[in-house]
């Protein structure tokens, strides 16, 4: 079976929920729409805490590992005891640890995810302490033998560790899922697209999609979900996703745009409701011979079971779970 090796961060993530936030409309500015706002120097009380295990490349990781596909994780943590756990969990969950770095006197990453109550609209804050110092390098992938890199969010050094992914990806036959962080959308024009052309699988949310048009066109100006999945599919990506909360997911393949709505349930938390469906998709591309149909039906599902629970892995779909899965 393929292997997948998942690139980027691991973190410790808090989740901070509180009833003293409001969620603000801002129509005037195309990428900050909806915020969240809290009184000036007022002491905001949290209704509830809780900690998990996270990170965009350590989600994804445990997702395929679940699904029964074998994974790898390059990331890196602090000489810290946040690190040290991290490196126990992955282990146990059977993700493959032996390309991580342990950085020492570094912090490991944590994020702050902080829920503005009743609902489930939160932002999220993030420290990138290990991730930051995190090294890619040609030595990193000499022994390395995988059919997929699954890259996700990346440092403030991404440009050349980018460089050292696509040299791989000459040499080699594995394919490349690029999940784009905050870093990489704002990057250089021409590299964006040379990443892009290099990539297999394409994923983005909405907000992100649109920011990354206004990158690589020039033109700010207001696009449909399916239409901003279209115009990002001529960039060369032979998949291109993009998400939308309770609207479902738009993909771009072979000039057709296919919708797939969102499963209608209740959403406990949606941090890690992305990488879950990113790594669903794959994992249904990998495991059904490239059939979309079935890939997004296992995307959607396994996005559904996350969101249902706190924790970007908590609820992550498994080999004996999959008949929960509506195949449509």
């Amino acid at each position: 079976m393929d292997r997948v090796i998942c690139i980027g961060s691991t973190d410790l993530d808090i989740f901070f929920y509180t009833k003293e936030g409001i969620v603000v409309q801002h129509r005037g500015d195309l990428l900050r729409r909806r915020l969240i706002g809290f009184e000036r120097s007022a002491k905001i009380l949290a209704q509830d805490l809780k900690l998990r295990h996270g990170g965009s490349a350590a989600n994804a990781a445990l997702s395929f590992a679940r699904l029964g596909i074998p994974a790898g994780l390059i990331s890196a943590v602090g000489d810290d005891a946040i690190g040290a756990e991290e490196l126990r969990y992955l282990r146990k969950n059977h993700v493959g640890t032996s390309h991580m770095q342990v950085i020492p006197g570094a912090a490991t990453n944590f994020s702050l995810i902080l829920t503005a109550l009743p609902g489930s609209d939160h932002v999220i804050f993030l420290h990138h302490g290990s991730s930051d110092k995190m090294q890619v390098s040609d030595r990193t992938f000499r022994s390395m033998n995988a059919s997929w890199l699954y890259v996700t969010s990346l440092g403030h050094n991404w440009k050349s560790q980018f460089a050292t992914l696509l040299r791989y990806l000459d040499r080699s036959n594995a394919k490349l899922t690029w999940n784009p962080g905050a870093l990489q959308l704002k990057g250089p024009v021409k590299v964006l697209k040379s990443c892009i052309r290099k990539t297999t699988v394409l994923l983005v949310n909405y907000d992100e999609a649109l920011e990354l048009l206004v990158r690589l066109t020039g033109r700010t100006k207001y696009r449909t979900p399916a239409r901003a999945s279209s115009e990002l599919s001529r960039f060369g990506a032979d998949y291109t996703m993009v998400t939308h909360g309770r609207e479902g997911a738009y993909l771009a393949h072979e000039g057709r745009v296919v919708h797939r709505a969102a499963w209608v349930g209740k959403t406990v938390n949606k941090t890690g409701a992305g990488d879950a469906f990113g790594s669903g998709f794959v994992a249904g591309l990998i495991l059904y011979r490239h059939d979309i149909h079935r890939a997004l039906s296992l995307a959607v599902s396994n996005s559904h079971f996350v969101v249902q629970s706190v924790g970007a892995q908590t609820g992550l779909l498994t080999r004996h779970t999959l008949n929960r899965v509506k195949w449509s």
